[in-house]
């Protein structure tokens, strides 16, 4: 995908089993959906047979908001895990924050997922940050920026993100 062709998107995500499950058992307990369009889904598996990788491939945004329904079946694995997800893709110039996660290991970050690929000339510095004024490394790839904290974060935080990033177009 290049970065100022924001009309197609990639959704990724992992599964994780107990036990070695056969792959293509695991590939069909898996589906995704838009406007009732099946999704083609690319999968990378793992060596040790228990975690996978998979991307949801040719996700189109469109000058309305659209959404993905992501589905998951594992009885054909045996596994009771059964649901589904709504993925909320953005219409076309809506900029904005998709999630935000943090991981311990194995070190401290913050990911930051925003709806388009970044401007890749921006200097993020004072552009994110929290209001107890934590220190961090920034890194950024795509439509992704990485806080790296100075120290080891520890209690409540205010994160802030200022509305004057720039995409990849601007």
């Amino acid at each position: 995908y290049e970065d100022d062709q924001l009309q197609w998107q990639q959704l990724s995500g992992g599964i994780q089993t107990s036990d070695i499950a056969d792959l293509e058992s695991l590939q069909q307990t898996l589906h995704a959906t838009q406007n009732g369009k099946e999704l083609s889904i690319n999968w990378e598996f793992s060596s040790s047979g228990l975690n996978h990788v998979f991307k949801i491939d040719s996700v189109s945004r469109k000058e309305t908001a659209e959404k993905v329904v992501i589905s998951w079946d594992g009885e054909i694995i045996d596994s009771k895990a059964k649901g589904e997800e709504i993925i909320n893709i953005p219409a076309l110039g809506d900029f904005k924050v998709m999630n935000v996660s943090i991981s311990q290991i194995p070190t401290q970050k913050i990911t930051i997922n925003f709806s388009d690929p970044l401007s890749k000339t921006q200097n993020l510095d004072g552009l994110i940050y929290t209001k107890q004024a934590d220190e961090f490394k920034i890194s950024k790839n795509r439509n992704s920026v990485f806080l790296y904290p100075s120290n080891d974060l520890s209690g409540e935080k205010s994160l802030v993100i200022s509305k004057g990033i720039k995409n990849s177009l601007n």
